[in-house]
């Protein structure tokens, strides 16, 4: 029952944020949206925030905060999802390739991670700010719908 709600939820979210988002969709790097997987991470973190902005009632200035925050943080993080994807494929060659040292490999590997740590720390800021916008009822609502919906 609860997933159904959360489904309705976010259909409905969808329906009232669609000219909103597709608007930063637009202002995208077309290469970016060339990479399937990079549109499937975004539009993942999209309609989680979407469900979550919906069911606390956002009020429409904090509707306009979100975007702005929304539209920064996309372009971002899908640079960085897009540059985590080659490094891996990077790190998958050097592993195939026996004539490669096990130093490459350990650099590739913190590459890697360095990449990875910027995404947590875009997502870090980018939830600080997000809980800025919230009365202190959302804020405790916000907390307790982070953990039932997922973003993977």
């Amino acid at each position: 029952m609860k997933k159904f709600l959360l489904l309705l939820l976010a259909i409905i979210t969808f329906i009232n944020f669609k000219p909103v988002f597709a608007i930063c969709e637009s202002q995208l790097d077309e290469t970016l949206y060339n990479k399937k997987e990079i549109k499937s991470q975004i539009l993942k973190i999209r309609n989680r925030k979407i469900i979550i902005s919906n069911a606390l009632l956002l009020s429409d200035s904090q509707k306009t905060n979100l975007y702005n925050l929304f539209n920064q943080d996309n372009q971002k993080e899908a640079i960085l999802y897009l540059k985590l994807k080659e490094e891996t494929n990077l790190l998958n060659n050097l592993n195939n390739n026996k004539n490669i040292s096990r130093i490459e490999k350990r650099n590739q590997k913190k590459t890697i991670s360095k990449i990875k740590k910027e995404i947590e720390l875009i997502e870090k800021n980018n939830e600080a700010d997000f809980k800025q916008i919230l009365t202190r009822k959302q804020r405790a609502k916000y907390n307790k719908l982070k953990r039932e919906i997922p973003l993977n």
